[in-house]
């Protein structure tokens, strides 16, 4: 013998399919909008700032193409090295004489005539 349902069983039944499908597909809808989110948030970042996401791609690609180890990646490091002491080289230069000036007392200030 078939049981038949009687509408209160049958909207039960329905809501609990209903709550098992929102269980279900909540978190594939939060990840869909949040993968929408990122992509909105590049397309923009790319139209505001198109050298950025260039050198990103580039850089990336030279990366994921095996790159970081080759003998280029070696020299571009050296001169980046080079440089950057030569930077930091002068400003200890420039640091310490402007420090050595001032280090001397003015035996006499100097004084300026106004001629008319």
């Amino acid at each position: 013998m078939a049981r038949t349902l009687d509408t209160s069983e049958r909207q039960a039944q329905g809501q609990a399919g209903t709550d098992l499908g929102r269980g279900i597909f909540s978190p594939a809808r939060t990840a869909m909008e949040a993968l929408a989110s990122a992509w909105d948030s590049a397309t923009r970042g790319t139209a505001e700032r198109p050298g950025r996401s260039l050198a990103l791609a580039a850089g990336a690609g030279y990366a994921l193409g095996g790159g970081v180890f080759s003998g280029l990646t070696a020299r571009l490091i050296g001169m980046a090295a080079r440089l950057a002491l030569r930077a930091s080289s002068a400003a200890v230069v420039s640091w310490a004489v402007l420090s050595v000036v001032k280090s001397i007392p003015a035996e006499r200030p100097i004084e300026v005539s106004r001629s008319s």
